[in-house]
């Protein structure tokens, strides 16, 4: 079972933050995730046109002949790969304060239980709104 208490626990929840940060445009506002999506198609494309050059084939979503299903495909990765990373942290947020581990009223514990409070709250929201946003408006 997991315990903020152990050291390796920690460094593993570490790593989950640092992963959700990197998807974390997910959870950004409409306007801002949209404007970040945007960005990283481009960052496909344009390692697509690097493939073709250099004579490799293309990597999946990096083909700007064949422009995919954006609003599919952004939904299947909210879907799929971004909420399930939150709903870990979320509940993990939820797991160490019903625990009242020992580690509870450290300073570090406090601020890692700030961040994960607002996964819980504002984060998953806008992950599921988005989500929605990306099929409404793009059917």
């Amino acid at each position: 079972a997991f315990s903020i208490s152990n050291e390796a626990d920690r460094r593993f929840l570490s790593r989950l933050c640092i992963k959700a940060g990197d998807i974390g445009h997910a959870a950004l506002p409409w306007y801002l995730h949209e404007q970040w999506v945007a960005g990283v198609l481009e960052e496909f494309y344009t390692q697509g046109d690097e493939e073709v050059s250099l004579g490799l084939p293309i990597s999946p979503l990096c083909n700007r002949a064949e422009l995919c299903d954006i609003g599919t495909t952004q939904r299947g990765f909210l879907d799929i790969v971004c909420m399930p990373l939150f709903t870990v942290l979320a509940d993990e947020q939820h797991h160490a304060k019903n625990k009242n581990d020992n580690l509870g009223k450290s300073k570090s514990h406090s601020s890692l239980h700030g961040v994960l409070k607002s996964v819980r709250g504002a984060a998953i929201a806008e992950l599921q709104a988005n989500s929605q946003r990306w099929i409404d408006d793009h059917d």
